[in-house]
């Protein structure tokens, strides 16, 4: 939550800067993208929020927020009483979150007047994983059930760089769709340990997991150039 609150701070201040400029042609630009983050052999779902700014009508920069979560796997199962009933319907689930901020820079190649444009260039950013545990259900026939541990979140992060292909297509006078294939190398790998959750007397064991240093991520999106009309 904090994370989105500082996303949405900051796409408020950057609207705002945006509307006061006066330029030739519009530099600033905000996108949104899905897609799927490779992490080693492990895929993410990926949503992108990207801030741009075009230094040249050859070059821009862009400080993108990419956000991914796998499914959640069941690693366990609990049972539980309630109403003077046992249930062992109760499911002890683990998920894997990723957040990964960067900059990247992009020249265009070839004649930029044309609405179809390829682009490339380099990357920098952070890479974080956090592994979390939850529990289903929490409560039965409108009672909670007691004794469910809190969640317990374990973060891992590395730093990352890379380098991008891309294609916008610039189908309106503001609107855009961007296409962008990204190659990237973590600087260390991203390894939880081995360990167990435990609810009650009932143990859950937790597999190690190692992300490989390779990310490949895939992404399209749409976007809208702020400015003069």
């Amino acid at each position: 939550m904090k994370r989105l609150v500082l996303i949405l701070g900051f796409m408020t201040s950057f609207a705002s800067f945006a509307q006061a400029q006066d330029q030739e042609f519009r530099k600033l630009f905000l996108g949104l993208g899905l897609g799927a983050n490779m992490v080693g052999d492990e895929t993410f779902p990926y949503f992108q929020l990207n801030f741009g700014y075009r230094l040249s009508p050859k070059s821009q920069l862009a400080l993108e927020f990419g956000m991914g979560s796998v499914t959640a796997k069941q690693i366990g199962s609990f049972t539980y009483g309630g109403g003077g009933h046992t249930y062992t319907d109760g499911k002890i689930n683990y998920t894997y979150n990723l957040f990964a901020p960067s900059l990247s820079w992009s020249y265009f190649l070839g004649d930029v007047s044309k609405s179809v444009l390829w682009r490339v260039g380099p990357s920098i950013g952070v890479l974080q994983v956090t592994g979390t545990d939850s529990y289903t259900p929490t409560s039965k026939d409108g009672a909670e059930i007691t004794g469910i541990p809190d969640p317990q979140s374990i973060s891992k992060t590395a730093g990352v760089f890379g380098a991008h292909v891309g294609m916008t297509w610039n189908f309106a006078r503001r609107w855009f769709l961007d296409l962008e294939y990204r190659l990237s190398a973590n600087t260390g790998n991203l390894k939880f340990e081995e360990r167990t959750v435990s609810i009650g007397t009932q143990n859950a064991p937790i597999d190690a997991k190692e992300f490989g240093a390779i990310c490949n991520k895939i992404t399209i999106g749409v976007g809208w150039r702020f400015g003069k009309p």
